[in-house]
């Protein structure tokens, strides 16, 4: 038991206090390292003037449906709920073979808030802000409480176990891989967690090894998926009561509705496939009338494979201005093309030796720009087409 009580005297208490001030804080102050905040700024401006395009963009010409248009700042607005989605994948990923205990709770913090930083510098977009605030906020809070519960009482339980994994640390690891891949195309509170508490408690053996584990596991899930069940049903019941002509007004729902064409993106090609070509050979990938294709929503396989075949894009979701992407790349990497703004960049929390950054780069130079990417091994994470 000594042995055990020097494993958890480890650093709970430093690690809740540092990490949140060195999580949060610089995110939502002004950066101060490797040229971040000349960087904020360079965000400001990009998308200042992606919005005065923008309404040029609008006033002028288009060959993009009417239809199959939505606004620019979309593709800003949806940066932080990817970090979240893939903050999710992450955790699910890691906790399938490491303990929890373990799991970078605070650099994972800051690196959410580094994107919201940037996408709350679009303007005219308070509500959908105050949106990603909330949920934010509210993961912080469960990072921070899960970071002091996990390195104490987690850990103690964890070190008590001699037959490897219980059935509920199994079930912990489904679950979590389940909301990982729901949230990549779903908003979160549309998660069933109370059907995943009654699976805990119908599903898993009462009895077995390691008791205490067991027990405890059952018990402190029970408790986070009954919390996550209630906010989710809360959240459910405020979008069902909200006005419909707020909602369309923002920028949330710009996102996931978008004049009803939530599932796909049209793109305007100025050249190859060629008129009347057969896209078979692009997944997903269907033409419209008007010689536009159609590409599935956030479908980056798609995106990438139009521009490796030789496609240049014009538009794309009736914009011409600025689209942001995310990528996965070493840790020196740094874009050559002066045309790319790097916005947001920090280490991966659960594989240090790789950064997530976040670019943004004019619609014409997007294509050429995934191309350089591909040639240099660059993991195009996601392309925010509106």
């Amino acid at each position: 038991m000594r042995t055990i009580a020097a494993r958890l005297v480890s650093r709970p208490a430093r690690a809740v206090v540092a990490g949140t001030l060195l999580g949060i804080v610089p995110a939502l102050a002004p950066w101060h390292a490797g040229g971040a905040e000349s960087r904020a700024s360079t965000a400001a401006t990009t998308m200042s003037t992606t919005a005065s395009t923008t309404a040029s963009t609008t006033m002028s010409a288009t060959a993009t449906p009417a239809a199959y248009r939505r606004p620019a700042e979309a593709t800003w607005l949806a940066l932080p709920d990817w970090y979240l989605a893939a903050d999710s994948q992450e955790y699910a990923r890691f906790i399938a073979v490491q303990s929890p205990a373990e799991f970078p709770y605070f650099p994972a913090i800051g690196q959410f808030w580094s994107s919201f930083r940037t996408a709350a510098q679009v303007p005219d977009h308070a509500t959908h802000r105050a949106a990603t605030l909330l949920v934010g906020t509210g993961k912080t809070v469960e990072y921070v409480a899960k970071a002091a519960y996990e390195t104490t009482v987690g850990r103690l339980t964890a070190a008590t176990c001699s037959h490897g994994t219980t059935d509920e640390d199994r079930f912990a690891m489904q679950v979590a891989r389940e909301y990982g891949d729901f949230v990549r195309g779903a908003p979160w509170y549309g998660f069933d967690y109370a059907g995943r508490l009654q699976a805990l408690w119908r599903d898993t053996d009462w009895l077995g090894d390691d008791m205490l584990r067991k027990w405890e596991r059952r018990l402190v899930l029970s408790l986070e998926y009954g919390i996550k069940g209630a906010a989710g049903w809360t959240a459910r019941q405020v979008v069902r009561m909200r006005p419909q002509a707020n909602a369309a007004r923002d920028g949330a729902a710009a996102i996931q509705t978008a004049t009803g064409t939530a599932t796909e993106t049209a793109i305007v090609l100025d050249k190859l496939p060629a008129p009347g070509a057969d896209l078979g050979f692009l997944k997903g990938v269907s033409r419209l009338a008007n010689g536009n294709v159609l590409v599935p929503r956030q479908d980056r396989a798609a995106i990438t494979a139009l521009a490796t075949a030789g496609a240049n894009f014009a538009e794309i979701a009736g914009n011409r201005a600025e689209v942001v992407l995310s990528v996965l790349a070493p840790r020196a990497w740094q874009p050559a093309d002066d045309k790319v703004t790097v916005m947001v960049e920090a280490p991966v929390p659960v594989a240090p030796e790789t950064k997530r950054v976040a670019l943004s780069t004019s619609v014409a130079n997007l294509a050429p720009t995934l191309r350089t990417l591909d040639a240099h091994a660059v993991a195009v994470e996601r392309v925010f087409d509106y």
